[in-house]
């Protein structure tokens, strides 16, 4: 069975971000809540284990306003409003 495409990196767009926190629902091993306006703090950028690599895509697809990037190892850059990480929160998760 193939694997999942490699996470390289996340970030938040911050001039994006609207502070809805769904993200932060969606990816409690990564993202905490802060205390002022500015989006969610990263508490971990380690998407190695199966949960945190499906906890970061949950929360870019959570995100309405798709303030979540998401870089693959490919160099793909894609946030929650494609159907990349759609397709793979369907095969994979």
């Amino acid at each position: 069975m193939a694997s999942p495409p490699k996470i390289a990196r996340f970030w938040i767009d911050t001039d994006v971000c609207l502070d809805q926190r769904s993200c932060v629902i969606e990816a409690p091993d990564l993202l905490q809540d802060r205390p002022v306006a500015g989006g969610p703090l990263i508490v971990s950028t380690a998407t190695d284990t199966p949960e945190a690599y499906f906890q970061i895509l949950n929360a870019a697809w959570a995100c309405p306003v798709s303030a979540i990037n998401v870089e693959f190892e490919d160099g793909s850059v894609h946030d929650g409003t494609t159907d990349y990480i759609r397709s793979i929160c369907e095969k994979f998760g």
